[in-house]
């Protein structure tokens, strides 16, 4: 906190003084106003005139402007009219010189300002007459002394003299100013104040002498006195001075060159509720330094030496601003219980390890800024008890694990800044941004580990809907999926530049939303494709989509939570579970939800099309093959009750949509028997998991006349076998009319009628007593046993 970081009491209290005049306006006698002036009422502005004399002014001006003109020097006769004025401003002139009893006369005068000037010596019958002067303003001028002109100013108090060229302050400078409450001495060349300076002064609460190359720093003040804040700022102070008052509150001592703190500084100094440190060479604090100070609100020692962060810090301590030390790690016994620290900063030190019960303590911490250090590493439950943090920042660490549920409990985060963190980071899973509901600016900008998981559904099914910023630069995007906007509803600026996009038409959906200017896109024309080469360096706000080649993503396939469906997930290996958007999707979900749920990858049966081609077909059995007549022989069996022969075992292989043919069976015979024998169980699985209601499963079929196997609409697409397989992220049928059933065996009698035999099952359950349903059940499941084991 440096002395520019607030307005400074001075200016505040002479703003206060211009705008209260203390005379009644007499509005009934109007003022004569010089030609060169502009008058309103009983204020003269004659500012940027030119001016190199003062003019007439009437009797009963109260406020004279004189700034900013070409004044060299004052003189006695120019004030001498003029007893009711009571703001002199002469701002920014050239004034060198000012007539003994020049303000003599100026009894009402409460305001002076000299401020710009080129006065290098006042003399000490200057003031004489101005009892009444509260605010006086000496400063950018050349001055090199004050010794006593201001010792007829009773009443002032405000004195400001900063930037001259001020050598030394002696005893008595300041012994009639009993009254004074602000002195400003900043910038001038100061060596020496005298000890006893400032003991005259009892109602002193404002003292600034930032900037001088002070060499005393010893000091006697009065003991009831109420000086509030001290400002050393750059003061080439090799220690702490001595001999503070009790009443400090303010204790500013940044830019200095103090090497270390003792437990003694603050012995008598227990009023401190802000101190600053920042900006000296400080190695070392003594444990106990700061056990005496109650009242510590905000701690400064940035930008130091400091390789530990102090122990017995004071429970009231709100801010502790530690940044650019050598600090190197954060232990878990370092703050209190009951502490009120709510903005801790240790940004840009060398933190390698952060303890996982570090903040345990810290229930009122609001930001918390770990950016630029050398975290490798972020434990389980680091952050858990942070219920009210509303910003953390973990940028630029080398960070290569975050664990699970390392960011859980941040319920209130707003702001989450985790960009350029390493390139090789490993995720226990990418839910990172669980329970972050309230969060609303994500800034991931050059982390490309984080980002490559974007058209991953685990990405954002933890609450990123409130997100409003997102910066997501400088990363290696090629693309994003098509539903990203839906998983950012409150979206209201983006920062996409600096990726290597690859512009095909699954892409075009980004041009038209980056056209559409419903979010504010930061430097759309820096968004250039990488790839394919003949659209290389081109924005993407420019392009046209006859430019692009490939086809245009139809469907979304991550859905967006709030539809109130399921978001389970499974085993990793398998990944995420998606609930289904489109028509095909939800048939098929609704056939296979049970076995997934119990984490059983589900895949489509395979149909080698010949012995070369090793590509999956979604077609069913086709017609004159061997494993279409011994599909038509088998339907008229029934499988209630039957052996499973080696012929049936055969025909039930052809379900599964592969080849007949014995030598590519022999061929392929450990390559595929597995998988056959698996698609075989599976599909029965699914026939046991499917729902009861037969009319449930009716309105999710095709019209009559519309086959099941029907593949017009099909074009050649790599299935997914077992294995890491996600069954909602395959190509499907645009059309509506075609279904995704081949992962379901259908006879020729029951694609007549459009009803899947194990619905016919449960018809033929309708109206029998639990008695005959018993019955029915064991008998089938003891053919399915049987079934199995013959497969085995």
């Amino acid at each position: 906190m440096g002395g520019t970081d607030h307005v400074q009491p001075a200016t505040l209290l002479l703003l206060l003084v211009l705008t209260h005049t203390g005379q009644p306006v007499d509005a009934q006698h109007p003022v004569s106003c010089p030609s060169v002036c502009l008058c309103h009422i009983t204020q003269a502005f004659c500012d940027n005139q030119g001016l190199n004399s003062v003019p007439k002014f009437p009797g009963k001006v109260t406020v004279a402007y004189l700034r900013n003109n070409a004044l060299k020097r004052l003189r006695v006769t120019w004030f001498d009219q003029l007893p009711w004025l009571q703001h002199l401003l002469l701002k920014n002139n050239q004034i060198a010189r000012i007539e003994r009893g020049t303000f003599l006369n100026l009894t009402s005068l409460i305001s002076l300002s000299l401020t710009q000037n080129h006065l290098r010596r006042v003399a000490t019958e200057t003031f004489y007459g101005l009892r009444r002067l509260r605010v006086l303003s000496l400063r950018d001028n050349q001055l090199t002394r004050i010794d006593d002109i201001f010792i007829d100013l009773t009443n002032v108090q405000l004195i400001n003299i900063a930037n001259n060229r001020i050598r030394r302050i002696g005893r008595h400078a300041f012994v009639s100013n009993k009254r004074l409450s602000v002195l400003d001495v900043r910038n001038n060349s100061i060596t020496t104040i005298h000890r006893r300076t400032f003991r005259y002064l009892p109602l002193l609460k404002f003292l600034v002498l930032r900037d001088n190359p002070l060499k005393t720093v010893a000091f006697d003040f009065r003991p009831n006195c109420h000086l509030e804040l001290i400002d050393f700022t750059h003061c080439s102070l090799t220690r702490m001075p001595r001999g503070l008052p009790y009443s400090v509150k303010d204790l500013r001592m940044s830019e200095n060159n103090i090497t270390r703190i003792d437990r003694r500084d603050f012995r008598k100094t227990r009023q401190i509720q802000v101190l600053d440190l920042n900006r000296n060479q400080i190695n070392r604090i003594h444990r106990n330094t700061f056990v005496g100070l109650r009242v510590l609100n905000n701690l400064y020692i940035g930008k130091n030496l400091i390789r530990r962060i102090p122990r017995n810090l004071p429970v009231s301590l709100q801010g502790l601003y530690a940044n650019f030390n050598s600090i190197g790690r954060v232990p878990p016994w370092l703050f209190q219980r009951g502490n009120l620290l709510e903005h801790l900063y240790l940004n840009n030190n060398k933190i390698e390890m952060v303890h996982h019960h570090a903040f345990d303590e810290l229930h009122n911490l609001r930001s918390l800024d770990l950016n630029s250090n050398s975290i490798r590493l972020l434990k389980q439950y680091t952050f858990c008890n942070l219920s009210n943090l509303d910003l953390l920042d973990l940028s630029n660490n080398p960070i290569t694990k975050i664990e699970d549920d390392a960011f859980v409990g941040l319920h209130k985060l707003r702001i989450f800044q985790l960009a350029s963190i390493s390139h090789n980071v490993h995720f226990a899973r990418l839910s990172l941004f669980k329970g972050m509901r309230n969060l609303r600016f994500l800034d991931m900008h050059n982390t490309p580990m984080l980002t490559s998981h974007m058209e991953q559904d685990a990405f954002y099914e933890d609450y990123l809907d409130s997100v409003e910023n997102l910066n997501l630069m400088n990363n290696k995007l090629r693309s994003l999926p098509l539903d990203f906007p839906t998983h950012f509803p409150a979206l209201q600026a983006i920062k996409l530049s600096g990726n290597p996009w690859h512009c095909d038409k699954s892409l075009y959906w980004l041009v038209k939303w980056i056209r559409k200017k419903s979010v504010s896109f930061f430097a759309p024309e820096h968004m250039t494709c990488r790839t394919p080469p003949n659209l290389k360096g081109r924005p993407l706000i420019y392009l046209h989509e006859s430019e692009l080649k490939g086809s245009v993503e139809k469907q979304s396939h991550i859905l967006h939570r709030h539809t109130n469906q399921p978001r389970r997930s499974v085993d990793d290996n398998y990944g995420p579970i998606r609930v289904p958007v489109t028509y095909e999707e939800k048939y098929i979900f609704t056939i296979t939800r049970q076995t997934v749920i119990k984490h059983t990858p589900v895949a489509a049966p395979i149909r080698l099309t010949n012995a070369s081609d090793n590509r999956p077909s979604l077609t069913g059995p086709q017609k004159g093959s061997p494993s279409h007549d011994s599909e038509r022989n088998r339907s008229n069996v029934s499988t209630r009750g039957q052996t499973a022969t080696t012929n049936e075992l055969g025909q039930k292989q052809a379900h599964v949509g592969l080849s007949a043919n014995t030598s590519e069976r022999q061929q392929n015979n450990r390559t595929t028997q597995h998988v056959k024998t698996t698609h075989v169980r599976e599909l029965h699985k699914l026939s046991e998991s499917s729902y009861n209601s037969s009319e449930t499963l009716r309105q999710t079929l095709p019209p009559t006349g519309q086959s099941q196997y029907d593949n017009s609409h099909h074009t050649t697409t790599d299935y997914p076998t077992l294995g890491k397989t996600d069954l909602y992220t395959t190509h499907k049928p645009e059309d509506k009319q075609q279904h995704y059933l081949s992962s379901i065996p259908i006879s020729d009698k029951t694609q007549s009628s459009h009803v899947p035999k194990m619905t016919r099952y449960s018809d033929k359950m309708k109206g029998k007593t639990k008695l005959e349903k018993g019955r029915a059940n064991r008998a089938r499941s003891a053919d399915k046993n049987k079934f199995d084991n013959d497969i085995d």
